[in-house]
């Protein structure tokens, strides 16, 4: 036998089976040195071709069988073929078949409702194609179509997932800017990982629920329902058959060019607001409101940032955002949603000009408050106070008021009250010493607001200081507008925008504490650091 003639056709075929030039050149080796210790019997048989056939297959049987642990490449072919399964017995001994059937199998979950339904019938069912179009009240063409289809899809997808790592999930955490929905959406949704990883991977493309599903090794029955309730709360907008995330996403290194503008904005601007207001501190602590007596350092903790907001609501950029107002959602909530991917926080800023400045950036929440007693608040969860949520609420101000009160007319609190000024104590917002009771952060009647903002106004009117933060607002539109996927809408832009450009009274903050003008807080003083409360 002249093998020589048969070697090219014999690494064809070993190609095929393997898809990998340095497994088909050690199975054409296998195969050849068969043929070679057989050549007494080939010259026996009638049909040669036939002959080399079979010993090919069965030698690929056996390096299959060797190789199996190792080897990614399944062919398709042979795996939905199952029905007509007298040449796999000959190849491939029922373990094997099996360990193919479990792939088919998991390649279905992935696979939307309706190729799902007629691959099961079909392959697993052993139902006819006649018997499924009358089950499902589909054509029989149709039926075909979709078996055509999913033996295509089935074959692309495995070898393109046998080509690349496994998709690794992500952590995400995802709040709000705004009035979460009646059963707290977006925030019900986000404590489960599925609905990160699906909202993450459909962020910057959209993809179908099989992408999805594959994307993620997840069948797709439960991305269809998680799907279903994103696209419920207008968080997932559905185009065709593809579907993509609708609110933001961003890693810490997305959000570097909005921080190293404001780092550089800060620089210029903080210290000619610090001087104004420190200049003007004496008048506004003679107005003699509770807590006009504390740390002057601490004051201006608070005085500081209020002033950078006051002069912010002046600019006509950032009045003309404050117009944009968070979308009506379908499940009762008036927000924009916000995700962050988390990462190791040595690579949370990697390769960023500031990266020594970038966590001092961080804010837990800039909020303000309301009580139906016309009482209002003003408090920053910083960096500098710890980054600790502070849970502030209408109760706490109506209680606080109540104490005010008391000091104010110097009443012996009842045992209630006696309580609540211990819970504050605790809390670090006030003090007693000798049963005597103060305020740790400023607290003022309606007269005592005016007039310190009176002064304020007057003297930043006086210096024009608005102009230090004019366009700052549109710089921070724009930024967002070109990083934005078109799914999201330019109504949320535009409020995401807003409730960014507040980074500069952080930002401002950093600086002036950086170069000394305020100290770093002491430990007891970061309780009630940055929160002001007053009478309208």
């Amino acid at each position: 036998m002249n093998l020589e003639a048969y070697a090219k056709k014999i690494f064809g075929f070993a190609l095929t089976k393997t898809n990998n030039v340095q497994d088909a050149e050690d199975l054409s080796q296998e195969i050849l040195i068969s043929l070679y210790n057989s050549s007494e019997k080939i010259n026996k048989v009638d049909n040669v071709d036939a002959y080399v056939y079979k010993i090919c297959l069965y030698t690929w049987s056996n390096f299959y069988r060797r190789q199996r642990r190792h080897w990614n490449n399944i062919n398709i072919d042979i795996l939905l073929d199952l029905r007509d399964k007298d040449e796999i017995d000959d190849l491939i001994e029922e373990e094997e078949r099996q360990n193919l059937i479990l792939m088919l199998r998991k390649e279905l979950a992935y696979m939307s409702k309706v190729y799902r339904e007629i691959l099961i019938k079909f392959y697993f069912e052993k139902k006819s194609i006649k018997e499924i179009s009358k089950e499902l009240y589909t054509p029989q063409g149709t039926v075909k179509w979709y078996l055509y289809e999913a033996k295509r899809k089935l074959r692309e997808d495995i070898k393109l997932k046998n080509s690349m790592e496994s998709y690794r999930p992500i952590k995400m955490s995802v709040g709000h800017c705004g009035n979460p929905g009646k059963n707290n959406e977006p925030n019900s949704y986000f404590s489960s990982l599925l609905y990160q990883n699906i909202a993450y991977v459909a962020y910057k493309e959209p993809m179908t629920i099989e992408e999805i599903s594959r994307k993620l090794e997840v069948g797709a029955a439960f991305v269809e329902e998680a799907l279903e309730n994103l696209e419920y709360s207008d968080l997932i907008k559905k185009t065709g058959n593809k579907y993509q995330t609708a609110f933001f996403i961003y890693e810490p290194k997305d959000s570097i060019p909005l921080l190293d503008m404001m780092i550089e904005k800060s620089e210029q601007v903080a210290l000619p607001i610090y001087e104004a207001l420190y200049g003007m501190l004496e008048k506004i602590k003679s107005v003699g409101f509770l807590g006009s007596n504390i740390d002057e350092n601490v004051l201006m903790w608070t005085l500081y940032p209020c002033c950078i907001q006051l002069l912010l609501e002046k600019v006509e950029d950032y009045k003309e955002l404050s117009n944009t107002v968070p979308p009506e959602h379908k499940d009762g909530g008036k927000y924009i949603a916000n995700g962050s991917v988390q990462v190791r926080e040595e690579l949370r800023y990697k390769g960023g000009k500031y990266s020594q400045i970038y966590s001092r950036y961080s804010c837990e929440g800039l909020k303000t408050r309301e009580a139906d007693s016309n009482l209002h608040s003003y408090q920053i969860d910083s960096y500098f106070e710890g980054l600790k949520w502070r849970e502030f609420n209408a109760s706490d101000l109506d209680k606080l008021w109540r104490i005010s009160e008391i000091v104010r007319n110097n009443i012996k609190p009842n045992e209630f009250e006696k309580i609540i000024i211990a819970e504050y104590v605790q809390l670090g917002y006030l003090s007693v010493d000798n049963e005597k009771v103060s305020f740790n952060f400023p607290i003022m009647t309606k007269e005592e607001k005016e007039e310190v903002f009176k002064t304020i106004d007057n003297e930043f009117e006086r210096l024009n200081s608005k102009t230090l933060l004019k366009c700052l607002a549109n710089s921070c539109y724009k930024l967002w507008k070109g990083r934005t996927p078109s799914t999201i809408p330019d109504n949320d832009v535009r409020y995401r925008a807003l409730n960014d450009v507040s980074n500069i009274i952080i930002g401002c903050m950093e600086y002036i504490e950086r170069i000394g003008k305020l100290r770093t807080p002491k430990e007891e003083e970061k309780g009630a650091l940055s929160t002001i409360v007053w009478k309208e």
